[in-house]
């Protein structure tokens, strides 16, 4: 086509060449060459044993079937993946002894190898299974700051304790974790799983014998401490749960319900417009479902577009409430653009139609997540059920 192309075209082509080469010399003189199937980079890495698979969810579970065929336990980076597509998936990596992590898992350490979106945090004796990226990111980056330290952290999608998935991949890295002589804690986090694999999970929990801090996140949760395993209803307990051990207890809010109201009231009453309703915009689901937990019971209802919801409530439609809280990174917002923490456009569209909103002059509530981009060559990848291994894995061996 472009040599049949006018010559009015001719200069186009010349600059669209000198691009190509330019490209070509950056990579050659930086001694990388990006393999583009799973097999090619094999063949530069035959030691390889994980496969980071980040490409549009529609082909994300052909990837993922040739890295589990090949031996490799795979993350999922890509959302977007049907649940019949994870089922399938993780039911043919189990009885392999193999890990898939997600789909949509954004976040994990193993071997000290940050993946995906990380913080730098140091090694240590809490081993972390997370069905939320976010969660995980939260609290990794507390128990950093308080000087603990992750031994590994295995992310498992956030449907991966549904009723569906049955906690196929959250026991399998729990038995990862228990075999793990440097795990010393165990914590779960993610938002609330199905009762049958909540269940599943603490029996598990029981039979490792580790302690381990539990933070399911959902309403009317029990906390305490029973058998080694303490239940929290935050990410922030978590951290002080995993820290405090058997010490721990539920910390108290430092305001009377009656001080906070009155509160919030003089600050309304500072505001122009009179405007009451709160838009709570988050680029994780976890950290976005935490804040409807801990508002609802002041504000009263609050819209999200979380699961889960009464199968006959739409999400976010009709409205229920002034007030809403949004993941923006929920699978809806993410087809054919970047996740918000990558492209923030969605975010700043949202805060601008939120600050026109004359019912929304209250408050506008925005998170950010910050994080290491993935490594170009992660090494080395730690393998379950055995010593950490100098084997490297291509960064994203599909694309």
């Amino acid at each position: 086509m472009i040599d049949a192309a006018p010559a009015a075209a001719l200069p186009a082509r010349a600059r669209a060449e000198e691009l190509l080469s330019a490209q070509r010399a950056r990579r050659e003189h930086g001694g990388r060459h990006a393999p583009r199937t799973i097999d090619g980079a094999l063949r530069r890495m035959p030691d390889a044993d994980l496969a980071l698979i980040s490409v549009p969810g529609a082909w994300a579970a052909a990837e993922a079937r040739r890295a589990l065929a090949r031996g490799l336990h795979v993350m999922i980076w890509s959302d977007n993946v049907s649940i019949e597509d994870e089922v399938a998936l993780k039911q043919l990596a189990a009885p392999r002894g193999l890990l898939v992590m997600g789909p949509d898992c954004g976040t994990a350490y193993l071997g000290g190898i940050p993946l995906g979106f990380a913080n730098l945090v140091p090694r240590g004796r809490v081993g972390m299974v997370a069905a939320s990226g976010t969660g995980l990111q939260q609290v990794a980056a507390l128990l950093a700051a308080q000087g603990e330290g992750i031994s590994q952290a295995i992310g498992v999608g956030g449907r991966d304790m549904s009723v569906a998935v049955g906690g196929l991949m959250t026991l399998a890295a729990l038995d990862a974790l228990g075999a793990d002589a440097a795990t010393e804690v165990i914590a779960v986090i993610g938002k609330p799983g199905a009762p049958a694999v909540r269940r599943a999970v603490e029996t598990k929990l029981r039979a490792i014998g580790k302690p381990a801090v539990v933070a399911l996140l959902g309403k009317d949760i029990r906390t305490g401490t029973e058998h080694g395993i303490t239940t929290v209803a935050t990410l922030e307990d978590a951290c002080r749960a995993v820290i405090a051990g058997s010490r721990w207890s539920p910390r108290a809010f430092s305001l009377s319900p009656e001080e906070v109201r009155r509160r919030v009231e003089a600050a309304r009453r500072g505001l122009r417009g009179g405007g009451t309703a709160i838009r709570g915009l988050y680029a994780g689901g976890t950290l976005a479902h935490e804040a409807a937990l801990v508002l609802e019971p002041w504000l009263g209802p609050i819209d999200t577009n979380m699961s889960p919801r009464p199968p006959e409530q739409p999400q976010l439609a009709p409205s229920r409430s002034q007030h809403q809280i949004v993941d923006l990174g929920a699978d809806e917002h993410t087809v054919s653009r970047a996740h918000p923490m990558l492209d923030p456009t969605l975010r700043l569209q949202a805060i601008a139609a939120a600050a026109r909103d004359e019912r929304c002059r209250a408050s506008c509530c925005s998170t950010w997540c910050s994080a290491w981009a993935p490594p170009p060559i992660p090494r080395p990848i730690w393998r379950p059920r055995s010593r950490p291994r100098a084997a490297a894995a291509g960064r994203s061996p599909s694309s």
